[in-house]
C-alpha cells in the first residue's frame, strides 16, 4: 500500500470518514504524511459543511486555510 504513489493514496482517503482518516495515519509514517494533505481536510469539511444543518461561520474563504486549519475545523465540528 505505501509503494502506491501519493496521489492514489490521497485519492483513496477523501473517500474515508474522518476518524479512518486519523486511523490510517496510526499505521506508518507515508501514510501519516498522507493524511495531512489539504484536499483531503478540505473535501471532509465540505462533506461535513454540507450535511450540517448549522450554517457554516467561517473566518475566510475555505481556499485560504491551511491543512492543519482545515483538519482542525472538521474535527470541531
Amino acid at each position: 500500500l505505501t509503494k502506491l504513489p501519493v496521489e492514489i493514496l490521497t485519492e483513496v482517503m477523501t473517500h474515508l470518514e474522518w476518524r479512518d482518516v486519523l486511523r490510517v495515519r496510526e499505521v506508518c509514517k507515508v501514510l501519516h504524511e498522507t493524511s495531512t494533505t489539504r484536499r483531503i481536510w478540505e473535501n471532509l469539511l465540505r462533506e461535513l459543511l454540507s450535511c450540517s444543518q448549522i450554517p457554516a461561520k467561517l473566518e475566510r474563504p475555505i481556499e485560504l486555510y491551511s491543512s492543519m486549519d482545515l483538519e482542525r475545523l472538521a474535527l470541531r465540528w
